[in-house]
């Protein structure tokens, strides 16, 4: 299942970057933008490079998600870790309301699935029997 959700949360983000890309474009050729238009168009440009980045994380790791192996649970758990510290972190600084929720509920779902018995066993069942 948390395999699944990497490539559903993979094309979501490629989703958003397209769409950052087009309101990229649209403010620098706004005419009513004036000399803000570049500054705008190159921080949402920044955006929509992020959200490609972590559509390329979020495939790689349904990608390897298949491997039985501890390296992976852990990897997958710590990127989501970290992308719901950064969601926090963001939230901090810019408090909006449900702004948190965007990205701490699947970091938070991912990583509880990832954690659970069945799951965590499905990984750990590939450790090198110890010699």
């Amino acid at each position: 299942m948390a395999r699944v959700l990497h490539f559903v949360l993979g094309g979501f983000a490629v989703l958003v970057a397209f769409f950052l890309g087009i309101a990229s474009l649209g403010a620098r050729l706004d005419p009513a933008m004036g000399a803000e238009a570049e500054q705008v168009s190159n921080e949402i440009a920044v955006a929509a490079l992020v959200a490609l980045l972590l559509a390329a994380v979020f495939f790689v790791l349904g990608g390897i998600g298949g491997r039985r192996s501890p390296k992976v649970l852990w990897t997958s758990v710590g990127v989501y870790a970290v992308l719901a510290a950064l969601d926090v972190v963001g939230f901090s600084l810019e408090p909006e309301t449900g702004q948190i929720l965007i990205g701490l509920v699947p970091c938070a779902v991912l990583i509880t699935l990832l954690l659970v018995g069945p799951s965590r066993n499905h990984y750990l069942s590939g450790r090198a029997p110890a010699a």
